[in-house]
């Protein structure tokens, strides 16, 4: 077992400038998250997820409740409409235990050299697994965990659900019994959602995703840039 869990969040988007339709990728990092937090954390994404793609509680109230529709769907998401900020900080806290932890983005985009980059979820600093979510542009909620030991040099099977995710945990829950004890509310809500199955799982790792789209500052840094070379060419 360990500490280090990943969460991916795939939705569609829409370029504020050309109108084109993308996917976009929201790729998170957080240390010290693992069996019931986790499981905990999915149901607290989905949740949030489908109340503001949605529109309704048919799942039940969360915070966040006033972000708004276009926030995940046909939005460029940017620090502006709070799409990234918001799920950061609700991973950030478990609403459950009221334990916090850091999320930190996968992506540094001075580390690459082109407007796009892709993810590859085998190769991260992992030990604990890791939660893929992909919100569709037509509203549809699908997700699904991988174990640690599923995360092979390759994606070679279908995501597990939330409660299959659990299961080694309960074996060894001397730590934290009580909220090991009491996930049915939280099992129960994420199995009212469709598991993604591995072609779709291998789409999202295989799709191309735009740097503006995570980070804000992205054309002007790059603007930055080409001023410079000229500058240093004269």
């Amino acid at each position: 077992m360990g500490q280090r869990f990943q969460v991916y969040v795939q939705y569609t988007t829409k370029d504020t400038q050309t109108d084109d339709i993308r996917q976009a990728l929201i790729p998170l990092h957080l240390q010290w998250s693992y069996g019931a937090y986790s499981v905990i954390r999915a149901d607290q994404l989905l949740r949030y997820i489908y109340k503001n793609v949605h529109g309704d509680n048919e799942y039940g109230s969360k915070p966040c409740d006033d972000v708004s529709y276009s926030d995940f769907v046909h939005a460029r998401s940017d620090w502006e409409n709070k799409t990234m900020k918001t799920v950061c900080a609700l991973l950030e806290v478990n609403q459950k235990s009221g334990s916090y932890q850091n999320t930190s983005l996968l992506v540094n985009m001075d580390d690459f050299s082109s407007e796009t980059y892709t993810i590859d979820p085998t190769g991260q600093d992992n030990n604990d697994g890791c939660l893929i979510v992909k919100v569709s542009e037509d509203g549809v909620i699908k997700y699904g965990f991988y174990s640690y030991d599923m995360l092979n040099e390759e994606i070679d099977t279908d995501p597990i659900s939330a409660e299959a995710y659990l299961e080694p945990y309960m074996e060894v829950q001397e730590q934290d019994e009580d909220l090991y004890l009491d996930l049915q509310l939280e099992l129960d809500l994420c199995a009212k959602f469709d598991l993604l199955n591995q072609t779709e799982v291998i789409e999202i790792f295989e799709t191309d995703y735009w740097y503006k789209d995570i980070f804000p500052d992205y054309e002007k840094r790059e603007k930055r840039k080409e001023q410079q070379k000229i500058t240093q060419k004269t």
